[in-house]
């Protein structure tokens, strides 16, 4: 198994971890370059097995608040992966798994969405995607996680 960069337990200098799970390359690199321009160390994925495996990795457990840019056909395969990386972290009290679902063009009204746990869905895009749009959500999504990791706790 091969996965484009390895999501190892340090994170990037925001210390905010995505992973990118896309079946085609060129979306794979760009969606990876979208999110790291808003300050996300990015991991992608290519099918069910590298997905399945980053699921399982600790940084995404440990991150303080992870966004997973996930296309619905592998959301499919590998839902109870994610929902149980989800529920992990809930018992755990931290921050829930941020979502972006991908949907392929003319699909986004007949595919149906599986249940992913606890998961926070913030976007849905359906291919092609728009870009500054995506580094928009993504960038709105980590600065929310950011205050609220930053807030002062009360005594």
């Amino acid at each position: 198994m091969h996965v484009d960069t390895p999501l190892v337990s340090r994170v990037g200098s925001s210390g905010e971890v995505a992973v990118v799970a896309e079946a085609e390359a060129q979306e794979r690199s760009l969606l990876r370059a979208a999110l790291r321009d808003v300050g996300y160390e990015v991991t992608v994925a290519a099918d069910a097995e590298q997905l399945d495996a980053l699921f399982r990795a600790r940084a995404l457990l440990e991150a303080p608040s992870p966004l997973v840019v996930l296309s619905v056909g592998l959301a499919k395969r590998c839902a109870g992966a994610l929902a149980a990386v989800a529920a992990q972290r809930a018992r755990a009290g931290a921050a829930e798994v941020s979502l972006i679902l991908t949907y392929e063009r003319e699909t986004l009204m007949t595919v149906v969405r599986p249940s992913l746990g606890p998961c926070s869905l913030v976007a849905i895009f359906e291919k092609p995607f728009d870009l500054d749009e995506l580094r928009s959500v993504a960038r709105a999504t980590r600065l929310a996680a950011e205050g609220t990791s930053r807030r002062p706790s009360r005594p």
